[in-house]
């Protein structure tokens, strides 16, 4: 997930000039301590899914470039990012 503080990077701006979606989104893997950020951010669109192949569903939507997705929820503030920064490297100390 991008941080609300940081510049988008070249790279999505020209994915979106060649109408390349960019999925937004939470860590699906939170670390310890974390986990009720998991699905906070998310991409999401209005689309037929097959139930039986989920993953192929979303592939082929995202390959289609024929679909418009929406963000749900907003991003880390930057004095989250510093906090969480922060504990992981005092617990880094500890392990030492």
């Amino acid at each position: 997930m991008r941080h609300s503080f940081l510049k988008e990077p070249s790279s999505f701006k020209k994915a979106r000039l060649l109408k390349i979606p960019i999925l937004a989104g939470s860590d699906p893997l939170p670390l310890n301590g974390q986990e009720l950020l998991a699905g906070s951010y998310a991409a999401t669109c209005i689309a037929p899914l097959d139930i039986n192949h989920p993953l192929d569903s979303v592939k082929a939507l995202v390959a289609s470039r024929n679909i418009t997705f929406s963000t749900a929820g907003m991003p880390r503030s930057c004095a989250d990012i510093i906090k969480t920064i922060w504990n992981l490297r005092q617990i880094k100390k500890v392990k030492k």
